[in-house]
C-alpha cells in the first residue's frame, strides 16, 4: 500500500507542476500577444478639436492620423472632426453593454466630411460603423465588421465604402437610406442574415465588384432609382440574388448570379438587366413589371424566366440579338450566331433574337453553345487574341477570328464536347491547312492544336456529324431494365387484384 500511495503522490505532483507550466506559457503567449483590450466605461470622442476624450484611451493621435494602439473593450468611438483619419491598425473595437436602452453604433460620424476609417475589426455592435448626414468624400475601406447592420449611411452623399469585410451580422450587410451617389467596391459581403446590400431611396450610387454570397438577400433596391449594379459576384442567398421593388431606371450588368433561389427579381418596372450570367438558380429571373432584359446568358436554371402581368424587351434587334439560352433546341441554319425560331417565355413575352453563343464572352473561360436544350462548353486555349466565336449547326462548323503580331506563330488548342461535334474534323486557316495539328480524343471530348501564322485569320473547326446524346453505361441500362421489368410485375398484380378473373359457368344442355 506504501509504494501505491507513493506513485499516486508522484502523479499528483506532475500533474500540479504541469498545470503550473501550463498556466505561465498560456500567461505569457497573451502578454506577448497583447490580447488582453483596454476596458473603456463611456464611448470615446474624437472632438471638433482634435482632443481625444477620455485622453487614456488607446488612440494615437499625429496630426489629423488617429491610430488604435490596442484592442478596446467599450462603446465606440464617435468622430466629431473633419479632415482626419481613424486607423484601426488591425485592432479591434469590442462593444459591451450592461446598461439600458439601445448601445451606440461602433464608429459614428455625424455632420462629417472627409473622414477616412480604414483597418478596422468591429465586432457585435448594432450598427458597425454609421455614417449620418456625413458627405464629401468620406472613405470606410479595409474594416472587418461583425454584429447587426454592418455598415449604414443615412442621408449621407458622395461615399466610397471599399475593401471591406462585412460578414455575420444580424441584419444587412451594408444599407443604404435615402444616400445618394455613394460607391460601394471590393467588399466581402458574406452570410449576413437578412441580406447582403439594401438601398433604401437611395439613388446615383454604383455597386460594383462586390463578392455577395451567401446572404439571405443578395442585393435589395427599394424605391430606388438610377443606379447601377455592376461586376459583382452574387451568389448562394436564400431568397433573392438580385431584388428590385419600386425602383426604375436602374442598370444591372454583367454580374455574376448563380446559385440563388431567384436570380433576379423584378417588382418594378423601366430597369435595363444587360449582359449578366445567370445560372444554377432555381428561377432565373421573374419579372412583375416591364423592362428591357437582353444579351445575358442564362444557363441551367431550373426555371428560366417568368414574367406576370408584364411584357418586357428581351432582345435588341437583329443583328444585336437577345439573350443565351442553355435550354434553347432549335438551330442556326445560316450560322450568324442568332436561332432560327424566337424563344417563347410566355404569349406577351418572346425573346425573337435568342443566341446560339453569348455575345460578349472572356475566351479565357469555357464557352456555352446551346445545342440540343442544354450548354455544351468548348474551351480555347491560345497565345492569340480570340473574337467573333461562332457555332454553324447545318454547316456542323465552329469558327473564330485569331488576331496576333505579324511575324509571329499563333497557336490554339480546341477542346470540342462530343454532345456538340463528334468528328473527325478538317481545320482551315484562312482556308488554307494550319502549319501543324494534333488530334486526340476521350469518351466526352476532342482536344484539336494547331499552329498557323499570326495576323488576323479565320479559324474554320468542320466536323462531319453534329454530337450525340451522351449513352448510358451497360449497367445503368440493366438497372433501368430491371426497374421496369418489376414496375410490369406490379402491375400485373394490381389489374388482376382490381378485375379478377370470373368463375367459369356450367352450360345448361
Amino acid at each position: 500500500m506504501h509504494g501505491v500511495n507513493d506513485r499516486r503522490e508522484l502523479k499528483m505532483k506532475k500533474k500540479v507542476v504541469f498545470e503550473v507550466m501550463l498556466t505561465l506559457l498560456l500567461t505569457s503567449m497573451f502578454t506577448v500577444l497583447n490580447v488582453q483590450a483596454v476596458e473603456i466605461v463611456g464611448p470615446i470622442y474624437i472632438h471638433a478639436d482634435g482632443s481625444i476624450d477620455p485622453p487614456t484611451a488607446p488612440i494615437q493621435r499625429v496630426g489629423d492620423i488617429y491610430t488604435l494602439t490596442d484592442n478596446i473593450v467599450g462603446q465606440g468611438i464617435s468622430i466629431g472632426k473633419d479632415n482626419v483619419i481613424l486607423d484601426g491598425a488591425g485592432h479591434t473595437l469590442q462593444r459591451t453593454w450592461s446598461g439600458t436602452g439601445i448601445p451606440g453604433p461602433g464608429i459614428s460620424l455625424a455632420y462629417r466630411g472627409n473622414v477616412t476609417v480604414k483597418n478596422t475589426n468591429v465586432n457585435d455592435f448594432w450598427v458597425g460603423i454609421w455614417l449620418l448626414d456625413s458627405s464629401n468624400l468620406n472613405y470606410v475601406s479595409g474594416n472587418t465588421i461583425t454584429g447587426g447592420v454592418g455598415i449604414y449611411l443615412s442621408s449621407s452623399n458622395y461615399n466610397s465604402i471599399s475593401g471591406n469585410i462585412v460578414t455575420n451580422n444580424n441584419d444587412f450587410g451594408i444599407w443604404l437610406s435615402s444616400s445618394n451617389y455613394n460607391n460601394l467596391s471590393g467588399n466581402f459581403i458574406t452570410n449576413n442574415h437578412v441580406g447582403g446590400v439594401k438601398f433604401d431611396s437611395s439613388n446615383y450610387c454604383t455597386i460594383s465588384g462586390n463578392n455577395i454570397t451567401g446572404n439571405n438577400l443578395g442585393i435589395h433596391l427599394s424605391s430606388s432609382d438610377y443606379n447601377s449594379v455592376s461586376n459583382n459576384l452574387i451568389a448562394n442567398a436564400n431568397a433573392d440574388g438580385v431584388s428590385l421593388q419600386a425602383a426604375s431606371s436602374n442598370n444591372i450588368f454583367e454580374n455574376k448570379i448563380t446559385g440563388n433561389k431567384d436570380g433576379i427579381w423584378l417588382s418594378a418596372s423601366d430597369n435595363s438587366i444587360l449582359g449578366n450570367i445567370i445560372s444554377n438558380n432555381q428561377y432565373g429571373i421573374r419579372v412583375f413589371g416591364s423592362n428591357s432584359i437582353y444579351h445575358n446568358i442564362f444557363i441551367d436554371n431550373t426555371n428560366q424566366a417568368y414574367s406576370f402581368n408584364a411584357t418586357s424587351i428581351w432582345d435588341n434587334g437583329y443583328p444585336s440579338g437577345g439573350n443565351f439560352w442553355s435550354s434553347y433546341r432549335d438551330s442556326d441554319a445560316d450560322g450568324d450566331g442568332i436561332g432560327d425560331t424566337p424563344y417563347v417565355i410566355d404569349a406577351n413575352n418572346t425573346d425573337r433574337y435568342p443566341l446560339i453563343v453569348p455575345t460578349v464572352w472572356n475566351y479565357s473561360t469555357p464557352i456555352p453553345v446551346a445545342f440540343g436544350g442544354k450548354a455544351n462548353w468548348v474551351s480555347l486555349s491560345s497565345n492569340s487574341t480570340i473574337s467573333t466565336f461562332r457555332f454553324n449547326q447545318t454547316q456542323k462548323q465552329i469558327s473564330f477570328k485569331v488576331t496576333g503580331a505579324d511575324g509571329t506563330i499563333g497557336s490554339c488548342r480546341v477542346t470540342i464536347p462530343k454532345t456538340l461535334l463528334s468528328g473527325p474534323y478538317n481545320i482551315l486557316v484562312n482556308n488554307s491547312p494550319p502549319l501543324t495539328l494534333s488530334e486526340t480524343s476521350n469518351g466526352t471530348h476532342t482536344f484539336l492544336g494547331f499552329t498557323y501564322n499570326h495576323s488576323t485569320k479565320t479559324i474554320e473547326i468542320r466536323s462531319t456529324s453534329l454530337g450525340v446524346a451522351p449513352q448510358f453505361p451497360l449497367a445503368t441500362i440493366l438497372i433501368l431494365l430491371t426497374i421496369l421489368i418489376i414496375l410490369a410485375a406490379v402491375t400485373v398484380v394490381l389489374v388482376k387484384k382490381k378485375f379478377p378473373r370470373r368463375p367459369k359457368t356450367e352450360s345448361v344442355g
